[in-house]
């Protein structure tokens, strides 16, 4: 019998909240564990965008907050975007703003959501690339 070897997604996420990466990987524990996801935290779009610029990372999925100190959301997915054309971004906000939502969406972004996260909604979207 063959072996199916799965390719590890690999998923960003990037909050100025800590406690919002600390509930995300808890929450996707499992498929961390088992190699299904390969997630990489950052609390700063800077230090996101400084990994990717020194690392070839295949990345297809990127979770980001809007509002951070010295680089917002916007800004970090435009910056992504010319490192990764093709990476697909969806934004957190604590704000359900509709600028915000507009923005994202003339952006090109496949979804935006609203803190406290619903980590169900998330898992959903990770599991259809899955």
């Amino acid at each position: 019998m063959a072996t199916i070897k799965t390719k590890t997604f690999n998923l960003i996420f990037v909050d100025d909240e800590i406690s919002s990466l600390t509930l995300l990987k808890f929450a996707l524990k499992q498929e961390i564990q088992s190699g299904k996801i390969n997630l990489m935290t950052f609390s700063s779009g800077e230090d996101c965008l400084k990994y990717l610029e020194q690392h070839d990372v295949d990345i297809l999925v990127l979770f980001t907050d809007i509002e951070m100190p010295l680089m917002n959301g916007f800004t970090l997915m435009e910056k992504v975007r010319d490192l990764h054309p093709q990476v697909d971004i969806f934004f957190i906000s604590a704000y359900d703003r509709d600028d915000y939502k507009q923005q994202a969406k003339f952006m090109g972004a496949q979804g935006y959501f609203t803190k406290p996260i619903n980590l169900k909604a998330i898992q959903a979207i990770i599991n259809s690339y899955l």
